[in-house]
């Protein structure tokens, strides 16, 4: 599985994460909405996020304000969680 590692040290399993037009997105499997949404609305914690796959690691600068916590695990998907760039 993937994971995301944030400015803090924090690591996270994700499903995928990735980014466009300012917004970035991460698919997370598990996670309690409060906690996600206190670590993940931290700029200093999301200022540089690393996507960290199998054989590469992706790096995500300044994507430090948090615009979505969806929970979508009831149809059996994911916590999407939408951040946008500034600065």
């Amino acid at each position: 599985m993937y994971k995301v590692r944030l400015a803090n040290g924090a690591e996270y399993p994700v499903h995928w994460c990735g980014g466009s037009g300012g917004s970035l997105s991460i698919a997370l499997p598990e996670g309690e909405l409060p906690t996600l949404a206190q670590v993940f609305g931290d700029p200093e914690a999301t200022k540089v996020i690393e996507f960290v796959s199998d054989t590469q690691t992706t790096i995500y600068d300044n994507y430090t304000r948090l615009v979505a916590l969806i929970d979508e695990r009831w149809q059996g998907m994911y916590i999407t969680i939408t951040l946008r760039q500034e600065g």
